[in-house]
C-alpha cells in the first residue's frame, strides 16, 4: 500500500505572506546564478490578487528564471520579493530503490502529459500546447487560453466544458518525470518515478487575508507502471523575505505549516515593517 505523507497540508499548498514549503529551507539564493535561456514557459504569471508570482510549466514557480531573480513579489507592482525559488518534490521506492523528482533551481519534470502508451512528447519545449494556461473571470473566447483549455488533459472544467476558474485567476498546466535527461539535479539523478502532475494555481481577488494568498493544487497520477511504495511529496522553497540576510525560518509540524519571518523589525527592502 502506497503512503503519501504531505508536509504542507495534502495535495493543496497554500502560499500566504509568511508561508514556504517545510522540506528544505534555504536563507539566500546560490551565487552566481544570473537569467537562464528561456526554451519553455517561464514568464507566466499568478498576478489575480495583491501577490505576483511566476508559474512555470515544468514544477517550479516563484523562480523568476528568464532574469535569475526573486519569483514571488509583495505587493504586486513593486520590486520587493518574497520567495527566490520554490517547486515540487517527490520521491518513492520501486522495489526497494529510491527516486525521486527535485525541482528547485533546476528542474527533473518536464511539460507535458504520459500518454496511454506510456510515451511523452519528447518536442516539448517547442509545442505551444503545452504551456502553462492562465484564465480570470468573466474571460471568454477572446483570451486564446480560454478557448483552447486543454480538456483533454485534465484541465478543470465546468458542466458546459467551459474553463473552470477557481477564484478569480486560475493557471493549469502538466507535467512529468519520464525524461531521463532531465533527472540531472545534483540532488536527484534517479532513475523516473513515472508519474505525471497536473498543478492548479488560483487565487481570489478580495480584501482580507485571501487577498494575499496563492494556492496550488497538484494532482499527481502515476502513469509508469510501477508501484511506488513510501512516496513522500513537498514543497522546496528558498524564500528570501526582502534582504535575504536577516531570515528565520521554522514549522509547525501538528500544522504542517513552514513559514519565514524577520529576525528584526528591520529589512533593507520592506523596512521597518517587514510582512
Amino acid at each position: 500500500m502506497n503512503r503519501v505523507p504531505w508536509t504542507c497540508g495534502g495535495a493543496a499548498l497554500a502560499l500566504a505572506l509568511s508561508m514556504l514549503g517545510a522540506s528544505s529551507l534555504s536563507a539566500a539564493p546560490p551565487t552566481g546564478l544570473g537569467p537562464i535561456a528561456q526554451d519553455l514557459d517561464r514568464s507566466t504569471r499568478f498576478d489575480g490578487n495583491s501577490l505576483d508570482m511566476f508559474v512555470t510549466n515544468h514544477g517550479s514557480f516563484a523562480y523568476n528564471i528568464p532574469d535569475g531573480v526573486s519569483g514571488l513579489v509583495y505587493p504586486k507592482g513593486t520590486d520587493n520579493g518574497m520567495i527566490f525559488a520554490a517547486g515540487m518534490w517527490m520521491g518513492a521506492k520501486v522495489n526497494g530503490e529510491t527516486r525521486v523528482i527535485v525541482n528547485e533551481y533546476s528542474w527533473e519534470t518536464v511539460p507535458g502529459n504520459i500518454t496511454g502508451g506510456g510515451d511523452y512528447d519528447a518536442d516539448y519545449a517547442n509545442n505551444p500546447h503545452w504551456r502553462t494556461y492562465k484564465v480570470n473571470r468573466g474571460d471568454g473566447a477572446e483570451n486564446p487560453d480560454y478557448a483552447e483549455w486543454p480538456v483533454e488533459d485534465g484541465a478543470p472544467v465546468n458542466a458546459d466544458n467551459t474553463p473552470r476558474v477557481l477564484g478569480d485567476q486560475t493557471l493549469w498546466c502538466v507535467y512529468h518525470d519520464l525524461d531521463t535527461e532531465a533527472h540531472n539535479n545534483d540532488a536527484g539523478q534517479t532513475a523516473p518515478l513515472g508519474v505525471e502532475v497536473q498543478q492548479t494555481t488560483f487565487g481570489f481577488n478580495l480584501s482580507g487575508p485571501l487577498e494575499n494568498v496563492a494556492f496550488l493544487k497538484f494532482l499527481i497520477v502515476n502513469k509508469g507502471g510501477n508501484t511506488l511504495e513510501d512516496t513522500y511529496v513537498s514543497i522546496w522553497s528558498d524564500p528570501d523575505l526582502g534582504g535575504a540576510s536577516d531570515d528565520l525560518v521554522a514549522c509547525d509540524t501538528l500544522l504542517s505549516v513552514g513559514y519565514c519571518y524577520n529576525a528584526t523589525n528591520s529589512d533593507n527592502v520592506y523596512g521597518s515593517a517587514p510582512p
